[in-house]
């Protein structure tokens, strides 16, 4: 059985149990002879278990993802109370033999039942939907970071090292393949220790900077308590890889100043590189990797993040704050 099957069948397993158990407790002779079938009250109880049932599907399908998880919760308050009035109309006109006032003591609790436990499947299966979703998103997104052309460029630094005997180049070998552990490992986890993941990113800007050169005028500062944090592993990555990438030319001074704080419990990061290459090149670049930050920070930390862009001809600045 599939993982979509599985909730299919609890839903429908859910929405037979209401019917039948409803309508045993309403039926209290218990006789279901086909003459039963004839009688107008066996008919009315048995036309409001079905509009329970109706009730309880109209509400997984339609007014859960509508209305509560687009917090129109007035509007969905609403919605029930038309819905109960429907059915307690449809049953007393079908049988008027009954007082409107027993229906509605009657058929308030079972309406209640109906709508909490198919609002409690739907959350429910929304909430591993997501949990699964921010999983995957987050894999790829993790995957995605470090480009090939960074590894080449990295190898060829490290190369260049060892031709001229460097004592660097034991340390450069060291930290990349502690970077290629990191960003190749299976199992990657949704969030990961702070501290963690800037001891990589200081890894990676160490080899950036190894593999620019003198021209590349690198200004870095990591500041604040990290311990005990955790965010998305590899989030801020391509920024950085950006600013080097776009940002660093042999033959001109290529200022790039990246600065990390963290403070009560807010993590901050500032990058901003001259821009020496190409403009349309960098521009499509970087509003990749805008956008895609911008989607993870919607979907891991909503309302609970500030990002400001600044770009003219001359400078590319992003200024993030995360609240961890």
């Amino acid at each position: 059985m599939t993982k979509q099957q599985k909730p299919t069948l609890v839903l429908h397993l859910s929405a037979f149990f209401l019917f039948f158990t409803f309508l045993l407790i309403y039926w209290e002779d218990h006789s279901f002879a086909p003459e039963t079938f004839k009688l107008r009250h066996f008919q009315s109880e048995l036309l409001s278990c079905a509009i329970l049932v109706v009730i309880f599907y109209i509400n997984y399908f339609v007014l859960i993802p509508n209305l509560y998880f687009k917090r129109k919760r007035l509007i969905l308050v609403l919605s029930y109370l038309l819905g109960f009035f429907l059915m307690v109309t449809s049953c007393y006109l079908w049988d008027p033999s009954g007082r409107v006032e027993y229906l509605f003591f009657l058929l308030a609790f079972p309406f209640l039942i109906s709508i909490t436990l198919s609002s409690l499947l739907r959350i429910n299966y929304y909430w591993n939907s997501f949990q699964s979703f921010k999983n995957e998103f987050a894999q790829a997104n993790f995957k995605a970071q470090l480009s090939p052309h960074f590894w080449f460029n990295s190898l060829n630094s490290i190369y260049a090292l060892s031709l001229s005997n460097s004592e660097e180049t034991p340390d450069a070998i060291l930290m990349l393949a502690n970077l290629f552990r990191y960003s190749t490992q299976e199992n990657i986890p949704t969030e990961v220790a702070l501290k963690e993941d800037l001891d990589f990113l200081e890894s990676y800007i160490h080899l950036q900077r190894i593999r620019v050169g003198d021209t590349a005028l690198v200004e870095y500062s990591r500041t604040g308590p990290e311990e005990e944090l955790k965010i998305i592993p590899m989030l801020v990555w391509t920024l950085v890889d950006n600013a080097f990438k776009h940002g660093v030319s042999p033959e001109m001074e290529s200022p790039i100043k990246i600065y990390l704080s963290t403070s009560k419990r807010v993590f901050s990061l500032s990058i901003k590189n001259r821009k020496v290459c190409n403009s349309s090149a960098f521009t499509k670049d970087s509003s990749k990797s805008s956008s895609n930050l911008i989607q993870v920070l919607n979907l891991f930390y909503p309302n609970s993040h500030e990002i400001s862009i600044f770009d003219n001809e001359e400078f590319y600045e992003v200024s993030l704050k995360i609240q961890l």
